[in-house]
């Protein structure tokens, strides 16, 4: 993590070292050197905050159980709070008192702590908050806000009167982040871009776009915003083998899954601040990107087929496709697909397009505990199978099957064959099966030799051509096939 100090030209970088000791480095930031360093072995945070005055700083979050304070000027340890549960920290614009928000659901609170005598004088409990994603004080220190969740439900900015103990909430998108302007003014991350937020109205007045889920901070006196996009990795592109080299690469966020389209010459990739993104495949320059709440809420997979796009995630309980244009940033279809149970986790393996069939293999898991299948005794009350292939028509968006299964499967077939395949864990074995795709029946099956003792394949890619089949995984497999027989 990182931190400026308001009253000196100093900057604090904080990081736990290979010994699993946390350490704090004190920065100029014209040169960058390094000018002091502090090992606090046990004692750290995962949330770094500095006192207005510049004289503390004050480590707090999971997994320390306890608030560090540490002097500024010479990067000792003052000394602790012991508090469990505790995420965020802010302090009062007179330095003289640090507020904490910890706890365990349905016991939230703020944890008000006395900065001279680093004793805890209050605990002011937030009702009804189930989650609490940052936490920052107004300027004239009478109000705290705080990005969360209701009882699991929804998201909310949250606004807490110190002196009433009044809570009040707005419904908005929001996953943390969170900064209070000079002027007043709130700013608090929402997955692609900051929201902006009216204390005094009590409302969202604007969105600004940074296309990112970094942290941020604001500048002293609140003209500039700085973002910072921390989840950063590379979408490649290589030449065909047999010389694997890297023809370019682009920077993105960390990415869940990615398809090329190949009417438009584009690139689409789900990162997980909630967005597709859309790079030029020639170029692989940015061309704009499609913000879905609740994209990430499961691992979602992306498809392309006939100049659309195709994303496969659950943005509600009921898992869904949804259709969209990648040139116009548009979405051109949705269907819900599994009428599933709110308590319940969806899991899926790589789907499969075979013309405007769109194949999704999927699991059902109620309240993340073992996957029941249909008509066991841990099955949701759901009258569809835990474990399935749905089959959609992506042209009417509609569901024309669902093919049940004993487990999660991975699928595969080769385009435009009227036979699928399918590897489905049973017990402690794998089973190959062919399926005839008309009508979704197992017509073949075999068993995958040296799948016991826990060397399983995992759902990642399952591919087909003609007589050979490839299985990724943990472990992969090429299987051939001969004359309908599994060899």
């Amino acid at each position: 993590m990182v931190a400026a100090n308001p009253k000196a030209s100093v900057l604090y970088l904080g990081y736990v070292d290979s010994n699993s000791n946390f350490r704090i480095l004190a920065i100029n930031p014209t040169t960058l050197q390094v000018a002091g360093e502090a090992n606090l072995g046990a004692s750290g945070g995962s949330s770094m905050t500095v006192s207005p005055n510049g004289e503390a700083i004050y480590l707090s979050g999971y997994p320390y159980a306890a608030v560090t304070a540490v002097q500024a000027t010479n990067l000792k340890p003052i000394g602790t709070v012991p508090l469990a549960d505790q995420w965020y920290a802010a302090v009062s614009p007179d330095s003289a008192t640090l507020y904490v928000a910890a706890g365990d659901y349905p016991d939230i609170a703020v944890t008000v702590i006395n900065t001279a005598t680093l004793q805890v004088t209050q605990t002011v409990p937030l009702a009804g908050v189930s989650v609490v994603f940052g936490l920052a004080i107004s300027p004239d220190g009478s109000q705290l806000y705080l990005p969360g969740q209701a009882n699991f439900q929804g998201t909310d900015i949250y606004t807490l009167d110190l002196s009433t103990q009044a809570l009040e909430a707005v419904p908005a998108i929001v996953i943390g982040n969170i900064a209070a302007s000079p002027d007043g003014t709130v700013y608090v991350g929402n997955g692609s871009g900051v929201v902006v937020f009216d204390p005094a109205s009590q409302s969202v007045t604007g969105t600004l776009s940074a296309y990112s889920s970094g942290s941020f901070a604001l500048n002293s006196t609140g003209n500039q915003l700085y973002y910072l996009n921390q989840q950063s990795s590379t979408l490649a592109a290589t030449a065909p083998p047999p010389q694997p080299t890297v023809l370019g690469a682009a920077p993105t966020g960390f990415l869940d899954s990615a398809a090329y389209d190949g009417i438009n010459n584009v690139l689409l990739a789900a990162d997980t601040a909630n967005n597709i993104e859309v790079l030029d495949a020639s170029t692989f320059a940015p061309a704009g990107h499609i913000f879905l709440p609740n994209l990430n809420s499961t691992i979602p997979y992306l498809t392309a087929s006939g100049g659309s796009g195709f994303v496969i995630y659950v943005p509600n309980a009921a898992p869904a496709v949804l259709r969209f244009d990648p040139v116009s940033l548009k979405a051109t279809g949705n269907v819900a697909f599994l009428d599933n149970e709110a308590d319940d986790l969806i899991f899926f393996s790589q789907p499969v397009m075979s013309g405007s069939t769109l194949y999704v293999p999927l699991q059902a898991s109620f309240n993340g505990g073992p996957a029941g299948f249909a008509g066991s005794a841990n099955a949701p009350a759901t009258s569809a199978p835990n474990s399935a292939v749905a089959v959609i028509d992506t042209l009417q968006m509609k569901r024309v099957a669902l093919w049940p299964f004993p487990g999660l499967p991975l699928f595969g077939m080769a385009p435009g064959s009227s036979v699928a395949y399918a590897v489905v864990l049973v017990g402690s074995t794998l089973d190959l099966d062919q399926i005839d795709v008309s009508t979704g029946k197992i017509t073949l099956q075999a068993k995958i030799p040296g799948s016991g003792g826990g060397h399983v394949l995992e759902p990642g890619g399952f591919a087909g051509r003609q007589h050979h089949l490839f299985l990724g995984g943990q472990y992969a497999l090429h299987v051939q096939c001969a004359d309908s027989r599994h060899d």
